[in-house]
């Protein structure tokens, strides 16, 4: 079986080369596309040709709307994500530019595919531009695509033929089906975190493709000067962002607060999180967030405090300040053991984070404000409106868990559909895992 394996990002070759190399039984060739000089780079790293074969920038606005297959409104959604992620941040990016783009890897899929008989495509993620054009020319060809991502609970792995969080084939799942499932035996199993096997030896998946030196100076003229340029979709990722990060979470001392007896915690999820630009319908940023539930909280439950924890991928990006002034009463953590918040929270409240599903396995009632794989009626409360969000608040602080529906939903998705695995490092036990379930995927095409 010819396989593509879609690489958006340096780390990616190196783990697929890790799961094709771990299939057993089925016989796979593999071939790799990747646009990005580093990408490139790392591709060639494994011993492998990267396609296409030659990058000429020119060809990439080279194309009208005549020129493809796509119509006016699959292409908006294939840009949607990009788009919009970029415009929050205030970057002047032309819309039908990142179109052209789109339309360009089309033809590039479309040309690949078919030349190497491809009968099943890999991807990372499911909305960035190149992913979104690959998945879809895919599907017009009727090639199965199999998704990957980072899963909800520490170290592993979605794989899954419909997409990922509530693109996944969770989404369609019923309250009946997860109460169909065997009782969990919660002695026994923990679905919280996944410990590796004993005695399994570590494996570097990505090796890295330069010094820290020569890749500063490489990230500095590849974003000033070449991303702008040729890949619009892309403008956002700035290396002094990326090395503030760093320096601002090593240099961060440990939050010295004391929690109240009772409060509502908000996890806060990164500005340009999927979950929030596309699968949330009514709060589109961390300040409306913040805003919509602390006014919920107060008019809901008036004893309760209201515990904000920023995402360590906005710090040195989003300056929450303004907000700090006008809600003083909040209390704001950065650095703070997440495990300890919520075991010490009353109930939670999230648009569609893992930090939801990691609340459910300590017991606590979440409420859920977007669209999720894991908003079913019996394991969360879903609020749609500030009305709705007021009476979640009130029923979950209220209400008794279901904790046979929840048990038997953490022990399906722990156990049945996630698999172990943390892409940038991984052990054989889970390498196995993932490659086991990859190899499922292109035999049966189930969702999992």
């Amino acid at each position: 079986m010819n396989i593509a394996f879609v690489c958006t990002a340096e780390f990616e070759p190196f783990f697929y080369q890790c799961l094709a190399d771990n299939i057993k039984k089925e016989k796979v060739n593999t071939f790799y596309a990747g646009f990005l000089i580093d990408t490139r780079r790392a591709i060639e790293k494994i011993k492998q040709q990267p396609y296409p074969l030659k990058l000429n920038f020119k060809d990439f606005f080279k194309y009208r709307l005549r020129d493809s297959s796509f119509s006016r409104r699959q292409l908006q959604d294939i840009v949607s994500y990009d788009f919009s992620r970029l415009s929050r941040d205030g970057f002047k990016v032309n819309r039908e530019k990142i179109i052209k783009k789109a339309i360009y890897y089309e033809k590039f899929f479309d040309g690949f595919y078919h030349r190497f008989n491809i009968k099943a495509v890999v991807v990372w993620n499911y909305f960035p531009t190149m992913v979104a054009a690959a998945r879809l020319v895919a599907k017009r060809k009727r090639i199965r695509v199999i998704h990957l991502e980072n899963g909800p609970l520490k170290n592993t792995l979605m794989l899954d033929k419909e997409g990922v969080n509530f693109q996944s084939s969770l989404s369609g799942k019923s309250k009946d089906f997860y109460l169909n499932q065997k009782k969990p035996n919660r002695e026994q199993k923990d679905y919280k975190f996944y410990k590796p096997a004993c005695g399994c030896q570590a494996i570097a998946v990505n090796k890295g493709i330069m010094n820290p030196v020569k890749k500063m100076f490489y990230a500095i003229l590849m974003r000033n000067f070449i991303y702008r340029r040729f890949f619009p979709e892309l403008t956002d990722d700035r290396l002094l962002d990326s090395l503030a990060k760093k320096i601002y979470r090593f240099f961060l001392l440990p939050d010295k607060v004391k929690l109240p007896d009772k409060f509502i915690f908000l996890p806060l999820q990164y500005s340009y999180d999927t979950q929030v630009l596309v699968n949330s319908p009514w709060i589109k940023d961390m300040p409306s967030f913040i805003q919509v539930c602390y006014r919920a909280v107060k008019e809901a439950a008036r004893d309760c405090s209201v515990v904000v924890k920023e995402h360590p991928d906005d710090f040195g990006r989003k300056d929450y300040s303004w907000l700090k002034k006008k809600y003083p009463e909040i209390i704001w953590l950065k650095k703070y053991d997440i495990k300890k918040v919520l075991k010490n929270s009353s109930a939670v409240i999230t648009i569609n984070s893992s930090v939801g599903v990691e609340a459910l396995a300590e017991d606590k009632p979440v409420i859920v404000l977007g669209n999720s794989f894991y908003d079913l009626d019996g394991v969360v409360y879903k609020a749609a409106s500030l009305d709705s969000l007021k009476e979640a608040v009130k029923a979950a602080l209220g209400r008794e868990l279901n904790k046979e529906l929840i048990d038997k939903f953490l022990y399906y998705l722990r156990f049945n559909y996630l698999v172990e695995g943390n892409p940038r490092r991984c052990d054989r036990y889970s390498l196995a895992a993932a490659s086991g379930r990859l190899e499922q995927l292109l035999k049966t095409g189930e969702s999992r």
